[in-house]
């Protein structure tokens, strides 16, 4: 496995930064790193390197800037990619966008919370005044909300193995959709923000 010029059972340290300093950006040098974990955890299962060195690569200090939001164009392609795949995280991308919910809020959202005629779940996090609280869900994503709720595991209106599972999932849609990559899923609730509110 050789990601650009760094052969993963013989690369070192700083091999592996000098690959991610390549990127300008936070969020591009972040995928890099969650690129080369994932390359890593290959070759620990096939025994071709004794650790993740990807774990040594430093990211730089994220410049605290006005978030990114989600332009017309990047929320119509979200919209044909699900009509097209149906798949979880399109879903997820989409009512956080509607519903301007956190990442640990949609994650953490139970089905039995859903009142779906009534159009509101109960959910919400981080402080005690934001708990148990109404969040709207538009008619716009009903449809969505409803497909999710006939295929929910574990109770959990959207299930993903582990948190990093969906950022990674994020990423790939992210990329597969050639959306960019300031992007991250804070954006969406930022993006809520701007034009629902």
């Amino acid at each position: 496995i050789a990601p650009g010029n760094v052969h993963i059972p013989d690369g070192n340290a700083d091999d592996l930064q000098a690959a991610a300093d390549v990127a300008s950006t936070y969020y591009t040098r972040k995928d890099i790193k969650m690129l080369f974990s994932k390359l890593y955890q290959l070759a620990l299962r096939d025994d071709l390197c004794d650790k993740n060195r990807a774990e040594f690569i430093k990211l730089p200090k994220l410049e605290k800037s006005e978030r990114e939001i989600f332009t017309d164009e990047d929320i119509a392609k979200l919209w044909d990619d699900y009509k097209k795949s149906g798949q979880l995280v399109t879903a997820v991308m989409l009512i956080m966008i509607y519903t301007g919910m956190r990442p640990a809020e949609i994650l953490g959202a139970k089905v039995e919370n859903v009142h779906l005629s009534e159009h509101y779940l109960i959910g919400g996090v981080k402080t005690e005044k934001g708990r148990n609280r109404k969040i709207i869900i538009p008619d716009k994503i009903v449809p969505i909300i409803s497909a999710l709720i006939s295929t929910a595991k574990k109770g959990k209106l959207c299930h993903f193995s582990h948190k990093t599972d969906f950022y990674d999932k994020w990423a790939e849609k992210r990329a597969a959709l050639g959306l960019r990559p300031e992007l991250a899923p804070y954006c969406a609730r930022h993006t809520y923000v701007t034009n629902y509110l």
